[in-house]
């Protein structure tokens, strides 16, 4: 199970007052801000593993680290966001940092294929935020139908399945790429820092293990 599931567990063993005061509780309805939970100066910190895609005739390099800053607004309608202007009023800043962890390149009969393990620390939580982001300005996740022109228009799922499968790899090109790896938040109560983390160990993830 991902970090999500196993925070879940552990709330249900307390009362929800316990794990959330009502200052934490109006700061999130505010700011809907997750800061980095690196320098622990926040309340709350969430990070994820996203698996980054292209497909090049030749190798595309990503930089190595960065930080993500756009406006967002999200279309209930279609139950998608899309990135506007700073001007825009229904846009709502949207930011996170990541870190290349590793990379992977495949010679494959559709051309070469680069899938990058990204570490991401939300600074934002927005509807789709990763997704759009990666999207819009690295390389869109591995199995994104939404976001991601590679897995809409171009791809041959059963092909590059197989193509992994004939490798030892279990892999499966219409689960997306993303993984919530780490939760971490200060006790109310006690200050206490707890953290949650767990390990991907299954689909595209695997091709890093």
């Amino acid at each position: 199970p991902d970090a999500a599931k196993v925070l879940s567990r552990e709330i249900a063993k307390h009362s929800a007052d316990s794990v959330e005061s009502p200052a934490s509780k109006n700061k999130a309805k505010n700011s809907e801000s997750f800061p980095d939970n690196s320098s622990r100066t926040g309340s709350f910190g969430k990070k994820y593993f996203a698996v980054l895609t292209s497909f090049d005739e030749e190798k595309t390099k990503l930089p190595a680290s960065g930080t993500l800053n756009d406006f967002i607004t999200w279309d209930k309608k279609t139950n998608t966001s899309s990135i506007t202007a700073e001007n825009d009023s229904d846009g709502k800043a949207a930011v996170l940092s990541y870190e290349i962890k590793n990379e992977k390149v495949f010679s494959t009969s559709q051309g070469i294929l680069t899938l990058s393990l990204a570490d991401i620390t939300l600074g934002t939580g927005r509807h789709h935020q990763i997704r759009l982001q990666c999207a819009a300005h690295l390389c869109g996740l591995w199995g994104d139908t939404k976001y991601h022109p590679l897995f809409q228009n171009e791809f041959d799922f059963r092909t590059a399945d197989a193509f992994f499968r004939a490798q030892g790899f279990s892999v499966h090109s219409k689960e997306v790429g993303l993984f919530s790896h780490a939760l971490e938040f200060r006790h109310p109560k006690t200050g206490k820092w707890l953290s949650f983390q767990s390990s991907p160990d299954s689909s595209v993830f695997s091709i890093f293990s």
